[in-house]
């Protein structure tokens, strides 16, 4: 969804973000993949979709499955490789973005999730939602850490 979509008077789930290049997904991670024998077939779970830039899901996606983040989950590769895999991830979807590219919308993106998890917590009433915020935060922290490595 990349062509000719009109912004005018559309409503989203999700506020559109700038420059509107595609209309992102906004939760393109493994558990809204659907996969046959390891192949990907498929995404699920389009409720949250809006417009935005194209790196938005990639960077999105880069932190769940590389993985970017402060705890490598079991059975994850660790960050001794992640820059490879990025560079995976970014050939694979034809993009010409960099690794600083990645982490620094990668930032942005879990600086919203959180935002947007702890106003949910209070507005659904559900306390676990700040502890989604807060993860969200440690890893956009070692995001952070990460850039000024490089």
């Amino acid at each position: 969804a990349s062509i000719g979509f009109a912004l005018d008077d559309a409503i989203w789930q999700s506020h559109a973000k700038v420059p509107a290049e595609v209309i992102c997904h906004n939760d393109f991670s493994l558990h809204n993949l659907a996969f046959t024998k390891g192949v990907l077939v498929g995404a699920i779970d389009f409720d949250m979709c809006s417009p935005g830039p194209r790196l938005w899901d990639i960077a999105y996606l880069a932190t769940r499955v590389v993985p970017l983040t402060s705890s490598t989950p079991e059975g994850a590769p660790g960050m001794d490789d992640a820059r490879r895999r990025v560079d995976l991830l970014l050939r694979a979807y034809g993009s010409d973005a960099t690794w600083d590219d990645v982490l620094r919308v990668a930032i942005i993106r879990l600086v919203d999730l959180a935002d947007m998890s702890i106003k949910k917590a209070v507005e659904l009433q559900k306390p676990y939602l700040r502890d989604e915020a807060a993860d969200y935060e440690r890893d956009a922290q070692f995001l952070r850490g990460l850039r000024r490595a490089n």
